[in-house]
């Protein structure tokens, strides 16, 4: 490919309520040094500040950074709204309390000028605390489609994801009656083209209790939707998504008790990656 070919690249944001975190989200896509950006914000009707955070970035980098702010569905919605304004060739999500490591987009354009065929590509992600502290790193294992369905497990960090926009013409837009939109999401996309990691860490991914995923329900909700996504792809029972959700419900329990926390989420994840381990060791080995 033309060493000259510096494609636009939209990173989307949905966001409601994150003045905590909204400007380290913001600051990590201005300060990439690849310089053909657009972030763009998806606010859901902020009441904490956050709107006049994002607003301060707009006045100061009006090409780089819009939004809008409008009463929405939800994060699904939220990133279709995005996906419809977006300029960009390539694209990409970032949650509001979420942020990109140093030279995170440069590395994904060199490898889509790389791979000419390449429609998404994803890589390491860092999962951190509210006070940043890493718990560990996840988007460490390839995508394989009969893996993430027999398992009902998502192996692609949603921050450390990139992709052409033919995609999105191609597959449409994402559900928005479900919470794990993105689990459904990326098996459509799986369907059709070749998904592809980098091993690197791109993107940092927060944990922390007024987030929907440290909620006490999240764990089971998000087992129960992905159990109902594998049956509406794959009809085969599988007693590996139901270990799944007897681990998501005892993990909510202990979540419960134990109030999250940072050896919490360090535990359950160290564990949830055992547990894959153990899973694809297992089928590697059955005749």
């Amino acid at each position: 490919m033309d060493n000259r070919y510096f494609p636009l690249v939209s990173i989307i944001t949905p966001v409601l309520n994150c003045s905590q975190y909204i400007e380290q989200c913001i600051q990590s896509v201005l300060s990439q040094d690849y310089p053909y950006v657009e972030h763009i914000l998806v606010d859901g009707g902020s009441n904490d500040g956050t709107l006049d955070i994002i607003k301060k970035y707009n006045g100061l980098y009006p090409d780089k950074v819009v939004f809008i702010s409008e009463p929405d569905r939800g994060a699904c919605n939220a990133w279709n709204k995005g996906w419809n304004l977006s300029k960009g060739e390539i694209l990409g999500w970032l949650g509001g309390d979420d942020f990109y490591e140093k030279g995170s987009i440069s590395t994904v354009v060199e490898f889509f000028k790389s791979n000419v065929d390449a429609y998404f590509v994803f890589g390491r992600c860092n999962l951190i605390d509210d006070k940043n502290r890493k718990i560990l790193t996840i988007g460490i294992k390839d995508f394989n489609i009969d893996n993430v369905l027999s398992s009902c497990t998502s192996v692609i960090p949603n921050p450390s994801a990139f992709y052409r926009k033919e995609v999105i013409k191609k597959i449409g837009h994402l559900r928005t009656d479900i919470n794990c939109c993105d689990f459904d999401y990326w098996i459509r996309v799986g369907q059709v083209y070749k998904i592809y990691r980098i091993d690197k860490v791109l993107s940092s991914f927060r944990i922390h209790r007024s987030s929907v995923s440290g909620s006490t329900t999240s764990y089971r909700t998000y087992a129960k939707e992905k159990y109902m996504i594998k049956k509406q792809f794959n009809k085969d029972f599988s007693i590996r998504c139901i270990m799944g959700y007897l681990f998501a419900y005892v993990a909510d329990m202990i979540k419960i008790i134990f109030k999250s926390g940072f050896w919490y989420y360090k535990l359950m994840y160290s564990l949830k990656n055992i547990w894959l381990g153990i899973q694809t060791m297992s089928k590697k080995i059955v005749p």
